[in-house]
């Protein structure tokens, strides 16, 4: 079960370090100097986390610095296995059950979960249920944004319509801007993914509802007769809610020559900030973009400052990683780790994954990829 759609953020990780190598490599004159790193292989089960950070103050200037765990232990790589153990069939038929009663139920938030939990519907489907459930809610702030944050996957399938309605709830949310500068750059609208960026920069609040969600999923399943803290657990590792950051797209208009003008070099600094106070993945990104940011302001010492974190975030993504798939084959630790989640504690949640693991390897060996339910 967690292979599938974890895997999903490690090929968008490799993916950003790629795009910006590729860059790199492109601009001889940047490159010869300035080769990123490239992400060695991730482990298949990284955890599928999102970021949120409210009220993010605009600060084009005031550089967000990482932490990067610097611990050298490395972590058993549990062989890929999770999701066929019967324990885990059985959990997730539960799941899927829990999850028809929630399609069935009458309250709007309990028949948002339900789409957005389906594993076995297309994106467009998706799209067009929660396109009808903000036709019945249309200042439902939850249901709007993950909306746009499936309006952003990439596959152009949202009408600026429906785009400007979700905006009308949105306006002073920067993530929600940030997934339009995202659209807007896939649709090659240049100058509308830049004023977006820049809107974003200077929003009052930056929130993808990762904690409103989750706190959704556990009273909805409580709701459904849920009684196995893995229900929840299942759901929040196999969910599509609050899309990845757009990172991508943003690295790629957080460049030259675009970054010559102050006000999106400013912007693409703020979004880099942003990016960089998210999970693993979204730190690699938004230090990406503060690279670019530096060489167009010739910053050489803060610079090599970026690529030597880069470095550090790539092996603390790895090491992430690992520490996820050892946890949840323990179910008294993927209980604990739940409470991280269900306060809204992102950190406390990563911390808690590496250090438990750790303990539970020393206390297992080489058993600590052994099912414990």
């Amino acid at each position: 079960m967690l292979n599938k759609p974890l895997s999903i953020l490690l090929i968008i990780s490799l993916i950003i370090a790629l795009v910006v190598a590729w860059k790199y490599k492109t601009n001889d004159d940047l490159m010869r100097n300035n080769k990123l790193p490239l992400l060695v292989k991730l482990h298949h089960s990284v955890q599928a986390n999102r970021f949120t950070t409210e009220k993010a103050p605009y600060s084009p200037r005031k550089v967000v610095t990482n932490k990067p765990d610097s611990e050298s232990t490395e972590l058993l790589t549990c062989d890929d296995g999770l999701h066929h153990a019967q324990e885990f069939i059985d959990l997730s038929a539960k799941n899927q059950t829990l999850q028809q009663s929630l399609l069935n139920s009458n309250e709007i938030e309990h028949q948002f979960l339900a789409n957005m939990l389906n594993r076995d519907t297309t994106l467009q489907a998706k799209i067009d249920s929660l396109s009808n459930l903000l036709k019945e809610s249309p200042n439902n702030e939850i249901i709007s944004y993950n909306l746009l944050a499936l309006c952003a996957e990439g596959q152009q399938l949202c009408a600026q319509e429906l785009l400007d309605r979700i905006m009308s709830v949105q306006k002073d949310n920067g993530a929600a801007w940030a997934l339009i500068s995202s659209i807007s750059a896939q649709k090659d609208h240049g100058q509308h993914a830049i004023q977006a960026l820049i809107n974003a920069s200077k929003a009052p609040f930056f929130d993808n509802y990762l904690e409103l969600n989750t706190k959704f999923i556990d009273n909805a399943y409580r709701d459904m007769g849920a009684d196995d803290d893995l229900l929840l657990y299942v759901a929040l590792m196999t969910h599509g809610i609050s899309s990845s950051p757009p990172v991508i797209p943003i690295i790629n208009l957080c460049q030259p020559p675009l970054l010559s003008d102050s006000k999106v070099l400013d912007a693409c600094f703020h979004a880099g900030n942003i990016f960089r106070q998210g999970t693993p993945m979204t730190k690699i990104g938004g230090a990406a973009i503060q690279m670019y940011v530096y060489i167009e302001l010739g910053d050489d010492s803060a610079l090599q400052e970026v690529k030597k974190e880069l470095k550090e975030l790539e092996k603390h993504a790895i090491r992430h990683g690992k520490a996820m798939d050892i946890l949840a084959r323990h179910k008294n630790s993927v209980a604990d780790w739940l409470e991280f989640r269900l306060a809204g504690d992102d950190s406390g949640s990563e911390i808690y994954a590496i250090t438990k693991s750790k303990k539970i390897e020393r206390e297992f060996n080489s058993n600590a990829c052994n099912f414990n339910w």
